[in-house]
This record gives C-alpha cells, sequence and structure tokens, in this order.
C-alpha cells in the first residue's frame, strides 16, 4: 500500500531528525524538552520501520495512529504553535488509520 510506504518514508524523516538535532527540530513543534523530542522521534523511527518492513504492517500503522494522538496531547498544551501541530497530527491520524483499516482488511 503506497500510503503506508509514504507514511513510513515521512515518519523515519522527522523521527531521525529528532533524534539527530531535537533542540531545533523539537522547536518548530514547540516542543522545547530535548529528552520528550528525543523519545518522540525514537518512537516514530519504530514505528517508521515497521510501516516499511513489517509484516504485517497493519499493527505499525494502528501503533502510529495511536502515537499520533499521544503526541497531539503532548503538545496542544505548549501554547499557538503547539496547538497547531496537534490540528497537523490529528489530521494524520484520520489517514493513519484508515491505512490501518485497509490493511487489517487485506491481512497485511
Amino acid at each position: 500500500m503506497r500510503t503506508t510506504r509514504v507514511a513510513g518514508v515521512a515518519t523515519i524523516t522527522i523521527g531521525t531528525a529528532l533524534l539527530i538535532a531535537p533542540g531545533p527540530v523539537g522547536a518548530l513543534s514547540d516542543i522545547d524538552d530535548q529528552r520528550l523530542a528525543r523519545g518522540l522521534g525514537l518512537a516514530d523511527v519504530a514505528c517508521a520501520l515497521g510501516l516499511l518492513f513489517g509484516r504485517p504492517r497493519w499493527p505499525w500503522a494502528t501503533t502510529r495512529t495511536v502515537l499520533n494522538l499521544v503526541q497531539a496531547g503532548l503538545v496542544v498544551r505548549r501554547g499557538p504553535r503547539g496547538a497547531l501541530t496537534a490540528v497537523m497530527l490529528t489530521g494524520l491520524t484520520v489517514v493513519d488509520s484508515s491505512a490501518a483499516r485497509e490493511l487489517y482488511r487485506a491481512r497485511r
């Protein structure tokens, strides 16, 4: 499924950026805690690897969906920029949950 590959590539890119440069990259999402930024980056990389290489992939898409909501909850309390990031993550949750459902139905 193409959506899952795109999500995997985007997620690994963001996760790697958070791991390498948690200060500047985290600041883009109004995450000023570098440990939190690295933790989110690590979770993103783990999910991305599952989305790209896992068999089946639907559990990883489901995990990505839940992780989006957790991340949205963490950043929404950070102010206006955090609220915008939370809205974007919530939008991605809709896409990820749809992909997870399709993968599950296809047993992939």
